[in-house]
């Protein structure tokens, strides 16, 4: 299809896509990542972790109770998850493309270690421990994450919901029956808790930590 046999169909379509993109932006996308952050605080609550679960107005993250450090009221996170988009080339698109892993788009579930609570150290410095860690812990990427040395050392595990599947899920509103690429995920993440834990110790071993709460 040329550009202007597309174009032509946006115009003869406009109230239609205005619609659409209306339900992509507010029920549809709140319906289904609703259903996301439900799976994501259970498997959180088995797992002896705390975390934050909106991801459709603000952002989901979670972690162990001990990567938190300071006082309860002042809590910060010296090492967390999060739940990320990774847009590659493209800026505007919803985040339920990336659900779905359409054009250029990831989601997944990103770890992260937040240095600036360690203490004597340089963004040179962490690139290069993390560099060492990736090479020390090869299971890690054996389970699925995706070293990534140019996001200051973090880790991503992408997963993708199957379009078609999601779409009868929708219509039959058991939307809970298309998570299991999460579900897999969440696995993964249980199976990867005790080696992050190491890297965590590490880092505060070799660099110290700031806000210990004392």
């Amino acid at each position: 299809m040329s550009d202007n046999e597309a174009g032509a169909l946006v115009i003869e379509n406009i109230a239609m896509l205005e619609e659409a993109i209306a339900l992509v932006k507010g029920e549809v996308s709140e319906k289904i990542f609703q259903a996301i952050d439900f799976l994501i605080k259970d498997w959180v609550k088995e797992n002896g972790c705390v975390g934050c679960f909106n991801f459709f107005e603000d952002e989901t993250y979670f972690g162990a109770l001990d990567w938190k450090i300071g006082s309860e009221a002042e809590a910060s996170w010296i090492a967390w998850f999060n739940m990320e988009n990774r847009r590659g080339t493209l800026d505007d698109e919803f985040n339920l493309t990336s659900c779905l892993g359409v054009r250029d788009t990831q989601i997944g579930f990103r770890f992260a270690i937040n240095y600036g609570n360690l203490a004597k150290i340089k963004k040179y410095d962490w690139r290069k421990f993390t560099d060492q860690m990736n090479l020390e812990y090869p299971e890690i990427e054996n389970i699925g994450f995706q070293y990534e040395p140019k996001e200051d050392g973090t880790w991503f595990l992408p997963w993708r919901l199957d379009g078609k599947l999601l779409a009868e899920c929708y219509r039959q509103d058991t939307i809970e029956d298309a998570m299991e690429p999460i579900k897999e995920a969440l696995e993964n993440l249980k199976v990867s808790l005790p080696l992050f834990d190491k890297i965590i110790e590490k880092a505060q071993i070799k660099f110290g930590r700031i806000n210990d709460g004392a």
